[in-house]
């Protein structure tokens, strides 16, 4: 469902634009995007009521699909694919034979991390609290209602509840039937670690876009090896990147900084090659800029459903970048249109502040 709901956002774009890979992409965050803006309301004026969460995000998801299939078959579907198959049936994309060795060498790396994060399941002190979250939701119908480590009832824990992906786990739980320790710890990593993949494998395409084709070809596969080994290797600490991802898989602090991160960079620097473009007079699509834009709302969107502190962090990044590019060209339209694309960060800060503010006052 959240793959399908991609081909909405994805219909915007021009046609010879539009990939397979960024179908995958445009849905999952759209999907997340979607239950975090569905998932408040219910929790502050429904009474947490999970239900009413469940069946309004399945039948507005289905709304995005049936509008996605719709607008993709009026404008010739997705030829990027196929042509990419015929491509590569044809031979262009084996001449450079270290680049074919690297992506194997790549792809067995991946299944590696894949074999061992589905028979070498990871347990820590995290999961009395957000697994328990999910399960509690999952049996008792009811969102941050109840204390995980006792189950005695509460008031709304406003430091981790407008962090939906518990609730999102609890709601692919009820949709499968399956446990939520069972989605978190072995369905989940066999989506979201190819899902940072291919965050990071767009991001670097991005960055390597201005090379010559047979070096671009050679680097994207070697810098997703040296990206796997560094994910291998990387548990030198419980609080690294790597380490999270490959035995926290399941957690919002894992998808904030291998997801939602390499995808943020991504959109920034293709907002940096868009108006690069606009520089030097070179013919671009008209369309791209507020694509790129747009794209940039959802995934602060998504920064809020992964962590209550992602929000800042994003808005800081965007502005940041947003600035120094608005600089580099003379531009101070990227500016603006960066600041626009926080909003939502404006709005998810002065919330959270509110509930923080209540517990404190509470409190003391």
């Amino acid at each position: 469902m959240p793959v399908l709901t991609g081909l909405f956002p994805i219909s915007f774009l021009p046609t010879h634009r539009r990939r397979l890979h960024l179908v995958i992409v445009s849905g999952y965050f759209s999907s997340f995007a979607l239950f975090e803006i569905l998932g408040l309301p219910v929790l502050f004026f429904m009474d947490g009521e999970f239900r009413y969460l469940v069946v309004s995000y399945v039948l507005l998801s289905l709304v995005f699909i049936v509008l996605g299939v719709q607008r993709i078959r009026k404008t010739d579907g997705i030829p990027g694919f196929r042509r990419r198959i015929l491509r590569t049936q044809k031979g262009v994309f084996l001449e450079d034979r270290y680049a074919f060795a690297a992506w194997w060498v790549y792809a067995a790396l991946l299944l590696f991390q894949l074999f061992m994060a589905y028979t070498r399941a990871s347990f820590d002190g995290d999961d009395a609290y957000y697994v328990v979250q999910a399960l509690q939701t999952y049996q008792w119908g009811n969102m941050y209602s109840y204390v995980p480590y006792t189950g005695i009832s509460t008031v709304l824990d406003g430091r981790h509840a407008m962090a939906m992906i518990p609730m999102w786990a609890a709601a692919v739980s009820k949709l499968s039937t399956v446990h939520p320790a069972i989605v978190t710890h072995t369905m989940l990593p066999l989506i979201f670690l190819p899902f940072s993949h291919l965050c990071i494998y767009c991001a670097l395409d991005e960055m390597f876009r201005s090379r010559q084709f047979n070096e671009r070809r050679r680097l994207l596969p070697v810098s997703m090896v040296l990206i796997c080994l560094l994910q291998i290797f990387g548990n030198v600490s419980i609080y690294t990147p790597e380490t999270f991802l490959l035995m926290r898989t399941w957690q919002g602090k894992t998808v904030f900084a291998n997801i939602v991160l390499p995808t943020l960079f991504w959109l920034l620097l293709g907002i940096a090659h868009h108006y690069e473009k606009e520089r030097e007079d070179t013919p671009k699509e008209k369309k791209d800029a507020a694509i790129l834009f747009a794209g940039l709302s959802i995934i602060h969107i998504t920064a809020g459903f992964c962590t209550s502190l992602a929000p800042f962090m994003t808005a800081m990044l965007t502005g940041l970048a947003c600035l120094m590019t608005a600089v580099a060209y003379k531009n101070p339209r990227i500016l603006r249109n960066g600041i626009l694309c926080c909003i939502p960060n404006m709005i998810y800060a002065a919330i959270l502040l509110r509930l923080m503010l209540i517990i404190f006052l509470s409190s003391s």
